[in-house]
């Protein structure tokens, strides 16, 4: 009898060592998962870890809590200014506002990219680096009429997704036009996405003149309610002379005094070309139309660069009309990666270069 008890209990403590051992085995792979986990929670569009976005965007505006700098301000943003003010506002006011627009467009993209299926293993991941694109210089992190005006940009980028699966799209693309429209009123450059919608209807619909007119007719509405309230307040005549001549140049290329800014430029350049390089990567293995709606995310970078064209562009925060269709490639782009220390590891590294960035003083 006792013997059969020692042979349990003997057997009980094997079976107790031999499992400890494997834990043992399992505990420096659990380590590494854990170690590199930062990407792992932006990769399931979980509402718990939209709100991570939050602090992240927080800690990505640290250049704009500890320097303090001067705010730009541009007397051709006359709508801009007009409305919102934002010269009047406390400093802190400007960066708090300023976190939340951002922390909320992140939402907006990653909206986008749940709805339409377009990142089914990295559903948070575009918003992620919209944030942190935006990080590289402090002019696209404070306030700003491309800031304001990007709300009515995704928007916009929504309503040209939609034209596909629509019988009748005279909604869709009247929206697409007066989403544009205005961000146009807010930040005159925005006007040459009008382009995107012109694409938009050859790639997901078939051209045709009456889709073309439908989306001219929400583009003019906006300027036409704009000029009526200007003019009956006497106001028509400063707009034209601020913001539309103000904007427009007499040359092909206009001069950027970005200085440092240019470095930030040239990263996002990098991405791009790096995304291009890779093009294959967003057409292999996926349906026609996910296909057909990153084309149109790659269009809208290449018509970023017509932007710059008989245009006074002077403020680096231009370059927002970049970093919203980028990240919803860079976001693609990351999950191609397989080993997360590698992932984790280029991802830290940008977030440093970006505080590096927002600190210097060239």
């Amino acid at each position: 009898m006792l013997d059969c008890r020692a042979q349990v209990a003997l057997s009980q403590h094997q079976r107790y060592v031999f499992s400890t051992l494997k834990d043992q085995n399992d505990l420096p792979s659990s380590l590494v998962q854990f170690r590199y986990i930062l990407l792992q929670f932006f990769k399931k569009n979980l509402f718990v870890n939209s709100l991570l976005l939050l602090p992240y965007a927080l800690f990505l505006h640290l250049g704009l809590w500890l320097r303090r700098v001067g705010f730009e301000w541009d007397e051709r943003n006359y709508i801009f200014n007009h409305v919102f003010q934002v010269q009047k506002w406390s400093y802190e006011l400007n960066v708090i506002l300023s976190t939340l627009i951002i922390f909320v467009q992140a939402l907006m993209i990653n909206g986008l990219v749940s709805r339409y299926k377009l990142n089914p293993y990295g559903q948070l991941l575009p918003g992620l680096f919209f944030i942190l694109m935006m990080g590289f210089g402090l002019p696209t992190l404070y306030m700003s009429p491309a800031l304001v005006g990007n709300f009515f940009f995704i928007i916009a980028i929504d309503n040209v997704f939609q034209i596909y699966n629509k019988k009748s799209t005279a909604v869709q693309l009247f929206n697409f036009g007066f989403f544009i429209g205005l961000a146009s009123a807010l930040y005159v450059p925005y006007y040459i996405f009008l382009l995107l919608g012109l694409l938009g209807i050859f790639l997901l619909k078939g051209f045709q003149v009456k889709l073309l007119l439908q989306m001219l007719t929400g583009f003019i509405n906006v300027f036409f309610l704009i000029y009526v309230i200007l003019y009956v307040g006497d106001w028509d005549h400063l707009f034209w002379q601020t913001q539309i001549k103000g904007y427009f140049s007499n040359y092909v290329l206009h001069r950027l005094n970005w200085s440092w800014a240019w470095v930030g430029f040239g990263i996002l350049i990098v991405f791009f070309i790096s995304a291009l390089v890779q093009f294959n990567y967003f057409q292999v293995k996926r349906i026609v139309l996910i296909q057909k709606y990153y084309n149109l995310l790659f269009w809208t970078c290449f018509i970023f660069l017509l932007s710059f064209l008989f245009m006074k562009v002077s403020s680096y925060s231009h370059l927002t009309l970049l970093i919203m269709p980028l990240s919803f490639i860079m976001g693609l782009l990351v999950t191609r990666i397989k080993n997360p220390l590698v992932a984790e590891s280029i991802h830290v590294l940008f977030v440093v270069l970006a505080l590096f960035l927002q600190f210097q003083n060239w």
